[in-house]
């Protein structure tokens, strides 16, 4: 939207000329404080005018290309707010912002839950709340974002996966890996690597394939590894033990900057395939955050006497977690475990 005022002096008088949008409106005053206080109003009058005219099309396709490009994972953001415009979500596409209500966005939820689950439903809700609440605050297209008062599913359980001992041993023998004698020849024992650090350190798909060797900090073999970036959208550092160093120093002469050569959706692929192959199933390559979460927490408390304060925040800041009550989350012990330790 552009927007121009001048107040400029004729004769006796002043002359104040307002444009928005192509749209002119001018008037002459005797007083240079009246022409530009009528200017401030008619110039804030045109704008709100231009404003009330927006769709909710404008606002999704506004929001790609100046928000979207300046965050966290752009290029799927941009897809599916695409994937708005489409008949799968049915959403009032040409209808005026102002017009919108709390229903059309119920309509649409309910319309989604048909076809896909509710965590799906309730990313879609956030997203589409970000690009209301912007075209609110920033752009002031609106003076109210209708979705705040629409319901969101209930939020899906979290899954309370461990991966077993038994199961990573399978893994890794189908994927021809063998920890006493580690080699890689081949992309498959990368993922293995990858699998086992992620086991040992909590790191996210994502995070362990954009590791390089610079962000690797090894003194006596052991130290941490320095992420620069997350999901969170912050950087910390992850220790990294002896065997978590050994997995890592095993990639040493793999000959590329990047510790394990691996895109993500490449990671995620194959290790869906290995596990297949190796005719197991019921937990997924982020289930070893689950299980690395339980197994660093039991760790913790042996460590020595520290108070059991200290070890919550310490897990928290080596997964990244800026709420407590996600260490109940991910940290999903045996029973049988605690009641030894009650015993």
């Amino acid at each position: 939207m552009t927007a121009m005022a001048s107040i400029r002096k004729i004769g006796n008088g002043w002359r104040a000329e307002v444009c928005v949008n192509g749209k002119r409106r001018a008037k002459t005053f005797v007083r240079k404080t009246d022409a530009s206080l009528w200017a401030t109003t008619q110039t804030l009058e045109l704008k709100k005018g231009e404003s009330t005219n927006h769709t909710l099309k404008d606002a999704l396709q506004r929001y790609a290309l100046e928000e979207s490009p300046v965050r966290k994972g752009a290029r799927w953001e941009v897809i599916r707010l695409s994937a708005f415009e489409t008949v799968q979500h049915n959403l009032p596409l040409n209808t005026k912002l102002r017009d919108l209500t709390p229903d059309d966005f119920a309509r649409w939820r309910d319309y989604r839950l048909q076809t896909v689950k509710p965590g799906t439903v309730i990313r879609d809700m956030t997203l589409m709340g970000s690009v209301l609440e912007t075209a609110r605050r920033r752009w002031r297209w609106i003076e109210k974002n209708p979705i705040r008062d629409t319901r969101k599913p209930q939020e899906p359980k979290h899954r309370d996966v461990t991966i077993t001992p038994g199961q990573i041993r399978v893994m890794l023998k189908t994927a021809g890996y063998s920890i006493n004698k580690p080699k890689v020849s081949f992309a498959t024992q990368r993922v293995m690597l990858a699998f086992l650090t992620a086991l040992r350190t909590g790191m996210r798909a994502g995070e362990i394939c954009a590791l390089t060797w610079p962000d690797i900090h090894i003194k006596d073999g052991r130290g941490f590894a320095r992420l620069k970036t997350s999901k969170t959208g912050k950087g910390r550092d992850v220790p990294l033990t002896a065997k978590a160093t050994r997995y890592l120093f095993a990639l040493k002469n793999h000959g590329t900057d990047s510790v394990f050569d691996l895109e993500s959706k490449i990671l995620d692929t194959m290790f869906r395939k290995i596990r297949a192959k190796a005719k197991l199933s019921g937990f997924t390559f982020h289930d070893s955050r689950h299980t690395a979460a339980t197994w660093i927490a039991g760790r913790l408390k042996s460590a020595g006497n520290i108070p059991a304060q200290q070890a919550l925040l310490d897990l928290c800041k080596i997964f990244g977690w800026t709420k407590i009550d996600r260490a109940l989350t991910y940290y999903n012990p045996d029973p049988n475990d605690i009641l030894d330790r009650l015993a």
